[in-house]
């Protein structure tokens, strides 16, 4: 979004977002009640047992059976989170974005955008909402 924003669509071919949030405007809208309660959590810089303990409350939460998923591949997915500080983790979820609209112009010019995300996905439980949040564009003949 802030590569099309600050250079325009033509220096990209495509965008691929896998369990991603195309613009943050969506995000209340979209997120699990369930994980939304884990945000204050990976925010904080001041509490250091909550933000780790939300830390790996929402690397389970990317998993359908955490249980069954081996240690280290958990460690290696939660060990990349933990390295991240939580005054990023905020900026990333509450910073200003260029206009959704952005993306949209983007879209009417011929740009694709491939969004993955699974049918079990606990942070967010339904496509609808990006679908109804991005409508489909088709490119300007």
């Amino acid at each position: 979004m802030d590569i099309i924003a600050h250079l325009g669509a033509k220096f990209i071919s495509a965008a691929v977002l896998i369990a991603g949030v195309p613009h943050l405007s969506l995000l209340p809208e979209m997120v699990n009640p369930a994980i939304s309660h884990l945000l204050p959590g990976i925010q904080s810089a001041e509490n250091v047992a909550m933000h780790k303990q939300a830390t790996l409350d929402f690397g389970d939460a990317c998993f359908y059976d955490p249980d069954s998923v081996p240690f280290s591949t958990k460690m290696a997915w939660k060990g990349i989170t933990m390295l991240q500080p939580p005054v990023v983790t905020r900026l990333v979820i509450s910073r200003e974005e260029p206009s959704l609209e952005v993306l949209h112009n983007a879209g009417g010019l011929g740009l694709p955008v491939l969004i993955i995300r699974g049918a079990e996905d606990k942070h967010f439980p339904s496509g609808e909402v990006v679908v109804k949040g991005m409508s489909i564009r088709t490119p300007e003949e």
